[in-house]
């Protein structure tokens, strides 16, 4: 049974009564989205390709109004490296390391992140333990084999950038790629994935005890459609969004999605599910998890009968999570990546 305590201590019990089945794998794009990409996402326009080929060198020291104003950039890609240059430039709130707030090393072989602490370990009451489920990057069982690789070095204290920072760079990312990629380029598109701004707070019941579960994003990916002469929004929540500030838990030298944050993910995407009056079988919800210039998209699909199960005394539906691997946000081969993935989203 689900214990009845508030969204902010959910944790293993949750995740154990919502009988939440975490995959190992750990693929470059979402196994939902492999039938919806296409090689041609990272080929063109124009836009994508700059996105992905990255800024010259010098954007580190340029300020925000500079780099909106080149014409190699424009507005969108401006904002966008005057964002991730927050998280590396001189003025970057971190000093743990000469390259930035994360280090990072090429290596042509593989590719991989390990994050150390430098000066002292996780606090006790900074982690999420007893417990972590283990989402590293660097899996056996992962899919990725790809051109930059890096290597990830954090000094873990309470000094951390806030998660505005984590925001507002992913934010511009995600909104390049939605205002330029292949399958929204077109001027007579009857439907658009956009980028939702605002937090949202959702509520939901339980069909059979009549609980109130709600639960509040950090903004998501909503769907608009074509209705005469305005776009409507007919789906808020096509992928929700959460930001922090930092990694909560390093295990081996990996970064780890703790069960708090996942049981946080899990809550947002049940009161979705339980909320939309066109669920279907094998419901799914798509998560956006992002932590200062790092991300990772997950899956969450619902079996059949999953809402009407979900009260009774012997439950046997279950939520099935993958999460892919996580990408920097400032490496060219992740970018590519990033790209193949929400263009995904965006036909899916």
């Amino acid at each position: 049974e689900l214990p009845r305590v508030p969204a902010k201590y959910w944790g293993r019990d949750e995740l154990f009564a919502c009988r939440v089945i975490c995959q190992k794998r750990h693929p470059s794009i979402l196994p939902l989205l492999k039938g919806h990409t296409d090689p041609s996402d990272a080929l063109t326009p124009g836009e994508i390709v700059k996105f992905i080929e990255g800024p010259r060198s010098t954007y580190i020291s340029q300020s925000e109004r500079g780099l909106v104003r080149d014409p190699v950039y424009g507005i969108s890609l401006g904002q966008t490296w005057a964002a991730l240059a927050a998280f590396l430039g001189p003025n970057k709130n971190q000093t743990s390391g000469k390259r930035g707030y994360l280090e990072e090393e090429e290596d042509d072989e593989v590719d991989r992140m390990t994050l150390r602490p430098r000066h002292k370990k996780l606090r006790k009451e900074d982690s999420d333990e007893p417990g972590t489920i283990s989402f590293d990057s660097n899996s056996n069982q992962s899919e990725s084999s790809h051109g930059d690789s890096w290597l990830g070095y954090i000094e873990l204290n309470d000094q951390g950038p806030p998660e505005d920072g984590t925001l507002q760079l992913l934010s511009s990312v995600l909104r390049h790629i939605l205002y330029y990629g292949i399958p929204q380029d077109g001027e007579t598109s009857k439907c658009v994935v956009e980028y939702r701004y605002m937090r949202a707070s959702l509520s939901a019941f339980t069909e059979k005890g009549r609980r109130k579960i709600s639960a509040v994003d950090d903004g998501g990916l909503c769907l608009r459609r074509r209705v005469k002469d305005a776009f409507v929004v007919t789906k808020d929540r096509v992928a929700i969004i959460e930001a922090k500030r930092d990694f909560q838990s390093i295990q081996d030298g990996r970064p780890v999605i703790s069960e708090k944050r996942l049981a946080q993910m899990t809550r947002e995407a049940l009161v979705a599910r339980m909320s939309d009056p066109n669920a279907n079988n094998y419901y799914s919800v798509i998560p956006i998890h992002a932590v200062q210039r790092y991300m990772c998209f997950l899956q969450f699909i619902f079996t059949p009968g999953y809402v009407e199960d979900f009260d009774s005394e012997a439950p046997s539906c279950f939520i099935h999570v993958t999460p892919t691997q996580w990408f920097d946000m400032n490496s060219k081969s992740h970018r590519k990546l990033i790209v193949h993935n929400v263009c995904g989203i965006m036909r899916w």
